[in-house]
């Protein structure tokens, strides 16, 4: 009775973890530089508006706002769902969280390969540093994603 209970917990946590990272996304996504404060916006923007700004598009952070929708579901369905098959819904919306981190900590590569002209990069690299839209949602994920882990353990445990 005690796994059903933590295994519900953490699947709710994992929820909680996932719409935390989404609204991250609101943050800016690269942090000032040198004194210079960031101009480019939030990774909403980069993901939805960038060639209103000029840059090419990036589908990638557009691929990691997709799996955390997909990761709260999943987590929101396995916590209520019974018995092992619970445990393995709360594995997949694992799979998806550490994925979109994973894509969201490479957003300062992401960006550099679609803000360029001609092939050439119109940003150096030394002047962009990951900013709180990119690190909050990608470590909330990561942190849903362990907690993911440990749910799925409880949950085969019994």
């Amino acid at each position: 009775m005690r796994n059903k209970h933590m295994k519900r917990l953490i699947g709710i946590v994992m929820l909680v973890c996932s719409i935390v990272a989404i609204f991250g996304l609101f943050g800016n996504a690269f942090a000032d530089v040198n004194g210079i404060p960031d101009t480019r916006g939030s990774v909403y923007t980069l993901m939805f508006h960038a060639e209103k700004y000029g840059y090419n598009e990036m589908p990638a952070l557009t691929v990691a706002f997709s799996f955390l929708i997909v990761a709260a579901s999943l987590a929101l369905i396995g916590a209520f769902f019974p018995g092992r098959i619970g445990g393995g819904i709360l594995g997949l919306s694992t799979l998806f969280l550490v994925a979109a981190a994973i894509i969201l900590f490479l957003t300062k590569s992401i960006f550099l390969g679609a803000a360029t002209t001609g092939g050439a990069p119109i940003y150096d690299e030394k002047d962009l540093a990951l900013g709180v839209g990119s690190l909050l949602p990608a470590i909330f994920a990561v942190l849903g994603g362990v907690l993911g882990l440990y749910g799925t353990y409880v949950s085969f445990k019994a």
